[in-house]
């Protein structure tokens, strides 16, 4: 038999501004299985901004200041995937559904 070939959808692309008020937007609403990458622009210098962890994901990115670091997701099942700084000072979350 021949492959069919399927189109994908396109990956959506979601800035999150990191400074020292936070995350914003600090509440990313994603659909079931929704192809999403989260593109993280740190806007000034400050310890608990230099890096984002996603535990559920195993994800812990450095964060340059002014380099933009896009993380893309697996497509993701229902459930809320918090993510923060190393020292969990500052948070956001990923809420799938």
């Amino acid at each position: 038999g021949q492959a069919i070939a399927r189109t994908q959808e396109p990956v959506r692309e979601i800035e999150i501004v990191v400074d020292e008020n936070g995350y914003r937007p600090a509440k990313i609403p994603v659909d079931v299985g929704e192809r999403v990458s989260l593109k993280f622009v740190r806007t000034q210098w400050n310890g608990c901004t230099r890096d984002v962890v996603i535990p559920r994901l195993h994800v812990h990115r450095d964060l340059p200041t002014y380099t933009p670091v896009v993380v893309r997701l697996p497509p993701l099942a229902a459930g809320t995937y918090e993510f923060g700084c190393g020292t969990r000072s500052i948070h956001g979350a990923i809420v799938v559904g």
